[in-house]
């Protein structure tokens, strides 16, 4: 039976089992270089994932790769065309629905890019479409994926994405592309800056947010048909979502605490086109089994914008 918490309370909450034992497949990345995003193509019967480090000092390495539905014979790194995973990164992994990428981004329906702050790296996430496939099979190791760019922001005001904070809070770790009827959008999830800035040994603000944001794909299309600049898309919505969330510390006003290893984060998310659900990882969650992360499931509503979300239920993990 679903159960969603009216108190937050893990202890309520159905678990998941492990039905099969856990299989190494980031061969190639180091500890220090997690996986953080995923994303099965069918028609390839491939799992592609892609991580990668956060720092400047790091960041020629490739860092995608893939497995195969039965989880074995790992192939890559490969990097996107000839820039550096601190342009672009592959945090952020998604489908991109097969003809749209037929008509725009020749053929290329895996969507990666990342979007975090930070000294060297562009105003706002970076989204381009890939599809390692059209380049070997495999490609060869360290191959340079060939890729078609959809949103790709510079490093001035007049080219970044509106709202844009240097924080230390203001990343983007997932994505997808969600359709309903002849409707569609492409989201960002993450966290948000807000409030007074500051710095202490690096740039701090007053609160942050748990949000998504939302893109209408056809700014996408004119980007990738060279009708538009790659900094041109702006979200068309904020969602806050933080209120869903179980290890959040709100003050007063009810604004979050800035991010630290003792507090919750969003980490990642998964879009089931059947069934229209958003699957949302909340991590590092406080309470008794603060190590388990927790899946939050919503139904994307069929407003104009897409941008309502109906809570479905919440499952706590194994870990």
């Amino acid at each position: 039976m679903p159960v969603i918490s009216k108190t937050k309370n893990e202890n309520d909450l159905n678990t998941a089992e492990i039905i099969k034992p856990f299989v190494k497949i980031d061969e190639g990345l180091d500890d220090s270089e997690p996986i953080v995003g995923l994303e099965y193509i069918e028609s390839q019967k491939k799992l592609l994932f892609g991580g990668g480090k956060t720092s400047y000092g790091d960041s020629a390495r490739p860092n995608i790769g893939w497995i195969d539905d039965i989880l074995s014979n790992n192939a890559g790194l490969w990097h996107t065309g000839s820039m550096t995973p601190y342009d672009y990164g592959a945090w952020t992994i998604f489908e991109i629905p097969e003809n749209w990428a037929n008509m725009y981004s020749s053929g290329r329906n895996l969507m990666v890019g990342r979007g975090r702050e930070g000294w060297g790296t562009k105003m706002g996430p970076s989204l381009f479409a890939i599809a390692p496939w059209q380049d070997g099979n495999p490609p060869i190791n360290n191959a340079q994926l060939s890729y078609t760019t959809l949103l790709y922001y510079g490093t001035t005001i007049s080219e970044s994405i509106n709202g844009y904070r240097s924080t230390d809070t203001d990343f983007y770790y997932g994505g997808a592309w969600i359709t309903n009827n002849e409707k569609s959008a492409v989201i960002l999830l993450g966290t948000r800056s807000f409030g007074n800035m500051w710095y202490e040994h690096t740039y701090i603000a007053g609160h942050k947010r748990h949000v998504l944001i939302f893109f209408n794909p056809n700014d996408f299309k004119e980007v990738a048909q060279g009708l538009k600049p790659s900094y041109a898309p702006q979200p068309y919505a904020l969602l806050d979502i933080t209120d869903y969330l179980y290890g959040i510390k709100n003050n007063a006003k009810g604004y979050s605490a800035r991010i630290d290893r003792e507090n919750a984060f969003l980490k990642d998310c998964a879009y089931d086109r059947k069934r229209n659900n958003l699957y949302i990882t909340e991590y590092n969650v406080l309470g008794t089994q603060k190590d388990k992360p927790i899946i939050h499931v919503f139904k994307i509503s069929n407003s104009r914008s897409f941008n309502t979300l109906i809570p479905i239920y919440q499952l706590l993990l194994l870990h």
